[in-house]
């Protein structure tokens, strides 16, 4: 006798791990520390404020000293005008600058104007091997590119500089900064503005959360309970980051099925 199935089931959209806004990361630390209980309606909201602006320092301390890959947007190409020796970025890239600017080049390459293929790479530099070069206007093909990221409006450099009769496009890849979950850029709540993490980043935001609010700011908490959940998210950031790494350099390291 046949068994009879709920074909309803097969249609069901599979079930996601829920993704939880800065504020909902903030509430999870909160109810580590017993700062805001199952029986609580809501989280104290000073208790909440000073949780979200915790959230924000790790936030920019992490995605300021390593490549993440949700903030390395598609590479742009822009026009560099003939006999420049350096341009605004903004002004170059128009609507392609990222709003919160450039926090570090990852690669940059010449395009030809007319085919539109990338031609040879350009070495990205730091300031003091550019200033370095005798005569910064010499005349030539684009060999290396330096961003100065510490003035208000980022400005590129390249030497040499084409000449009147070059028309050259330059791509570049590029890691943006972090939008602050603050909620001040944009008429945005607090807690609600994205803070780009996906779902598998949330254990490790909430302990190392926990950790940071626990030894002071909402509660003082033991030293050892402390000192664990710091290791605990040492530990989970470690796993995150080589997952991290291979999204953005390589495919995972795993040999195929049946290979």
């Amino acid at each position: 006798m046949a068994i009879p199935v709920d074909s309803s089931q097969n249609d069901a959209t599979p079930l996601l791990v829920w993704k939880l806004s800065a504020a909902e990361v903030c509430e999870r630390a909160l109810r580590k520390v017993g700062a805001f209980s199952i029986n609580d309606e809501a989280a104290d909201p000073d208790e909440l404020d000073e949780t979200l602006h915790w959230l924000d320092m790790i936030v920019a301390e992490v995605t300021g000293t390593r490549r993440c890959y949700w903030l390395t947007p598609a590479t742009v190409t822009f026009d560099w005008p003939a006999a420049e020796q350096s341009v605004v970025l903004a002004d170059q890239m128009g609507s392609d600058y990222p709003p919160t600017g450039i926090l570090f080049p990852v690669r940059a390459w010449r395009v030809d104007v007319v085919t539109g293929l990338r031609q040879a790479e350009i070495e990205l530099c730091r300031r003091k091997k550019y200033e370095a070069k005798s005569n910064l206007a010499t005349a030539g093909s684009p060999e290396i590119l330096f961003i100065d990221r510490l003035v208000e409006n980022q400005r590129a450099y390249v030497w040499p500089v084409p000449s009147t009769d070059d028309l050259w496009q330059i791509a570049l890849e590029f890691q943006t900064y972090s939008r602050s979950v603050l909620g001040e850029q944009g008429g945005e709540q607090a807690g609600d503005v994205p803070h780009g993490f996906d779902q598998t980043w949330q254990l490790w935001m909430v302990t190392r959360l926990a950790a940071e609010i626990g030894d002071g700011p909402v509660k003082r908490l033991e030293a050892s309970t402390i000192r664990d959940w710091r290791t605990l998210s040492a530990g989970y950031l470690s796993d995150l980051l080589y997952t991290n790494r291979e999204k953005n350099n390589r495919p995972f390291q795993t040999r195929r099925y049946g290979g």
